[in-house]
């Protein structure tokens, strides 16, 4: 009779295949890369990594929910903070630090990847919108927040405030794949005095 594996053994070898897919899917994206380019990254067999994930849309789904995860605790560092500059300064950072940590060009292609994937793949957008939605959401809800305090423009939408830092974020990750020398923390010193109004020295040129 076989030994009983163990869940803890079980758990890394997924996520041991989950690396080798992230280091694969990053160099050659989704569509060239294939299950034996993963199973040969992992040093695994070809039934221990079958076991695991049966296709490899399975393994791109694994790899989104653990960037998923990655979010949430994204957005319950800013939830977390205890005023409105810290909140929105605070979810800029988080993001800022991701991408300045070690093997960040590789989250980052691979982020893009995601991303691109998902205008195809109804799977994977399903996953995606909600990873995404909660982020913007403590993001406008700071903006709110902001606004009542007197600190941004309130005749302005909240929403349309916050899509535009997102988006400044995914712009900026965007970059970081095609030049991934660029200086992060001298857009990370942009972008938070734009929100926390310093971007203009002396009022906006009329």
């Amino acid at each position: 009779m076989a030994p009983k594996v163990s869940e803890e053994h079980m758990e890394e070898r997924r996520n041991q295949i989950l690396d080798a897919a992230f280091a694969t899917f990053s160099r050659k994206g989704f569509h060239q890369a294939t299950i034996e380019d993963i199973r040969l990254e992992a040093g695994l067999s070809r039934g221990a990594a079958y076991h695991y994930f049966k296709t490899k849309e399975d393994i791109i789904e694994g790899i989104r929910q653990r960037c998923a995860r990655q979010a949430e605790s994204v957005v319950a560092l800013g939830a977390s903070a205890d005023d409105v500059d810290s909140t929105l300064v605070s979810l800029v950072d988080a993001i800022v630090s991701i991408m300045g940590s070690p093997g960040s060009v590789e989250a980052s292609r691979l982020a893009v990847f995601l991303w691109a994937e998902s205008l195809v793949n109804e799977r994977i957008m399903a996953g995606q919108l909600p990873s995404f939605r909660p982020y913007l959401g403590v993001l406008t809800r700071a903006v709110a927040e902001a606004q009542q305090a007197g600190r941004l423009d309130a005749s302005l939408e909240p929403e349309g405030i916050a899509r535009i830092i997102a988006g400044a974020m995914i712009g900026l990750e965007v970059q970081l794949t095609w030049e991934p020398d660029i200086d992060i923390e001298a857009a990370h010193r942009a972008i938070t005095s734009m929100i926390t109004g310093r971007f203009w020295q002396s009022g906006p040129v009329a």
